[in-house]
């Protein structure tokens, strides 16, 4: 199985997804994007690649988002946003 990375796709990870999925990438693969990863603000949305575009969306992360896809990162079927600290700019 393949693990893949995407940094800073927020506003083409839905075509990518949908190019990906035409080209055989299986919409139930476990995905998760992180948003400040490493400071004490992350975030992350964890969801199936095939829905992470909306629950992306959804969140609206704050800062540069990288989007991690692979069967490492858990089961099929779980969707998870997980948020730490104040997001607000300042």
């Amino acid at each position: 199985a393949t693990t893949s990375e995407i940094y800073m796709p927020v506003r083409t990870l839905e075509a990518l997804v949908k190019k990906a999925a035409g080209e055989g990438l299986d919409p139930l693969t476990p995905a998760i994007a992180i948003a400040n990863a490493t400071r004490p603000n992350q975030s992350v949305v964890r969801a199936p690649i095939g829905e992470l575009p909306r629950h992306l969306a959804q969140a609206a992360l704050p800062g540069p988002v990288l989007v991690l896809i692979g069967f490492v990162f858990g089961e099929k079927d779980s969707v998870q946003t997980v948020v730490r600290g104040d997001q607000r700019a300042g």
